[in-house]
């Protein structure tokens, strides 16, 4: 902690050309904190869940190092120049974004930072496709509204929009823009116009590859929604006769943006794959690319090689074919997940079936070694799993990865790949024998040489045997309790308490939900998290109807942070059924514009929702 909050004092301080400037500079880590962190001046607050109870992989490690320099750049964006109003709260937000991972790249150990960064730009790009899409930089009437703008567009896009400024303006005037605009507005507030001003001033010539900023903010910050980019090409023998770049947008947000681009060329060379990045600057409905013409045909052509645009890929027929065979033999890490990322969108868009997604996976993820990705691409495993494959496949298809899992697990060097492996499939584990496996490994009846059995490991099997109702069950949570007295095995317990499968139970849960709750907000959610299970969807069928009945009281009665709770672990978001989806949005037009918050969060789940009854419709219609 020390080491990285003492590399990015120095960072930020160089790079701005202005000195840490407080007196002092505390980080307090609090128990059962509201939020991740809270860049107060000279004393950030951060969630005790940095302060790692078990061996953390580096991933993890990385990961927190970003969370304490995006809270330290807060000290400069945000509390040395403030945003006047909060329609530019991105201006605290994605700035923040943005320079921790520079930070991390560049004054720290952490060799992904890119990477990581590619992988919370997917948090922008679900955002954006939701119906709740705002402008980076919109009208904000109140405080109220305000607060249903951290997301990740705030955050994340904002983010990579200004990556990709930085792409069009260069390192070295983005920088020179900084130092002015913090040596010009030290100590006051500014707002978007004053920002752009002091970059355009700062970038100089360079300025000339978007023209006025200005009218680069305005298709940029001023308007919602996202562009895909796909490359069509063709061949004349051996070598390229054209390359275009296509672009298109939603139909409701038609706007197509300038996107300064460099496209992958994937060819092969003497057995291996050889890369070739071509600068484009895209523009309009097609961008032809002619310095393209005349080169050695392609297998495969990448839109966004090193993910410098915010914007979806929409790989080319021939590019998806060559990549279903070959995608593990691209060296570069970035390339290989900007390929991921484009195969999970799409998933989502019912471009790819999850079930090719999941084979695809199956037959690829176990000779990964890029710890990044491995966890990326697990996470979309799960959650097409989860949501986007019929019900009646889940058990299969997750058994299936969860064989992969073992295979993997078995071979993985020792150290964090065992544990992310080892995480998995615990995950994965959603049939009795794949529960019983998972028993055996953390009971050390199956040993794998060097891997450390953790006890976030031995609660996740041990609420497992209970929500499946499986023998024992009991008998396992006693020896948990005493095996970790703390508030996490706290948690844990409550969540196990609420996963019984028993009438009873759940009418006794909900009403304390409902009621007195369970002593403070963190345990009350630990208690909810335990209330819904797929295997026990016929037990908790009455529960959707009171959800809706309930949750126009909860966003009347309750204090904010619950009622998202509430809505986050209790809408019956498992249910992918059109009858869940009419009954919310009965709701939803019953509350007219009353309830914002709850308001927004039934569109966006409403909006998750039909998208995964479309996935699963897709999915069944190819067997």
């Amino acid at each position: 902690l020390w080491e990285i909050t003492k590399q990015g004092m120095e960072f930020y301080s160089d790079f701005f050309d202005y000195a840490y400037p407080f007196d002092k500079y505390d980080q307090i880590f609090v128990p059962e904190f509201n939020a991740g962190a809270m860049e107060n001046v000279g004393a950030v607050t951060h969630s005790e869940r940095m302060v790692f109870r078990d061996p953390p992989t580096e991933n993890q490690r990385s990961s927190r190092a970003m969370v304490i320099l995006h809270e330290m750049a807060h000290m400069w964006f945000g509390n040395l120049v403030t945003m006047r109003w909060w329609n530019d709260l991105w201006l605290n937000e994605s700035f923040a974004e943005y320079m921790a991972h520079l930070a991390l790249d560049e004054s720290t150990r952490f060799t992904t930072a890119w990477q990581a960064f590619n992988a919370r730009k997917a948090w922008a790009y679900r955002q954006d496709q939701l119906v709740t899409t705002h402008p980076i930089a919109g009208q904000v009437a109140d405080t109220d509204q305000t607060l249903l703008n951290f997301d990740g567009i705030t955050y994340a896009k904002g983010a990579a929009t200004i990556q990709q400024l930085v792409a069009v303006l260069g390192m070295d005037g983005f920088r020179d823009a900084m130092r002015g605009y913090f040596r010009r507005h030290a100590f006051g507030n500014t707002t978007l116009h004053e920002f752009l001003d002091a970059l355009q001033t700062g970038a100089g010539d360079t300025g000339g590859a978007v023209g006025d900023l200005h009218q680069w903010a305005r298709v940029w910050l001023e308007t919602p929604s996202l562009n895909t980019l796909a490359a069509s090409w063709e061949v004349d023998g051996d070598r390229l006769s054209r390359l275009a770049i296509a672009q298109t947008a939603p139909p409701e947000y038609p706007t197509l943006r300038p996107h300064q681009i460099e496209v992958a060329l994937v060819r092969e060379r003497g057995g291996r794959l050889e890369v070739e990045a071509l600068p484009v600057h895209v523009e309009g409905a097609e961008t032809e690319v002619p310095a393209a013409i005349g080169r050695p045909a392609p297998r495969l052509v990448v839109p966004n090689h090193n993910d410098h645009a915010f914007v979806k890929i929409a790989l080319d027929p021939a590019s998806l074919a060559f990549v279903r065979g070959n995608l593990q033999r691209i060296e570069d890490p970035l390339l290989r997940q900007l390929i991921w990322q484009a195969l999970w969108n799409m998933v989502r868009d019912q471009q790819l079936r999850s079930t090719d997604y999941l084979d695809l996976a199956a037959a690829k993820i176990e000779g990964e070694r890029d710890q990044e990705l491995v966890e990326t691409i697990l996470g979309n495993v799960q959650a097409a799993i989860g949501r986007y494959l019929p019900d009646a496949l889940r058990q299969e298809r997750a058994h299936a990865v969860s064989e992969v899992a073992w295979r993997a697990l078995q071979t993985a060097p020792t150290g964090d790949l065992q544990i992310i492996w080892a995480r998995a499939l615990i995950g994965l584990a959603i049939s009795p024998p794949d529960i019983e496996r998972v028993a055996r490994l953390v009971d050390g009846e199956l040993a794998v040489a060097g891997l450390a059995i953790d006890q976030e490991m031995r609660w996740a099997v041990a609420v497992l045997y209970v929500g499946y109702g499986l023998p024992g069950a009991q008998q396992r949570l006693a020896a948990e309790r005493a095996r970790d007295p703390s508030d996490r095995g706290q948690r844990a317990l409550l969540r196990a308490e609420a996963s019984v499968p028993d009438a009873a139970v759940k009418a006794r849960a909900w009403e304390r939900f409902l009621g007195e709750g369970y002593g403070s907000l963190h345990l009350t959610a630990a208690a909810m998290g335990g209330f819904h299970w797929w295997v026990q969807r016929e037990l908790v069928a009455p529960y959707v109807e009171r959800f809706f009945e309930a949750a126009p009281l909860v966003f009347e009665q309750k204090e904010k942070e619950f009622a998202q709770s509430f809505f986050g672990a209790l809408f019956p978001s498992g249910r992918v059924e059109q009858a869940v989806l009419d009954r919310s949005e009965r709701l939803l037009a019953e509350i007219g514009d009353g309830w914002p918050l709850l308001r927004r969060s039934l569109r966006e789940a409403n909006d998750d929702l039909a998208r995964a009854i479309k996935c699963r419709a897709f999915a069944a219609s190819g067997g």
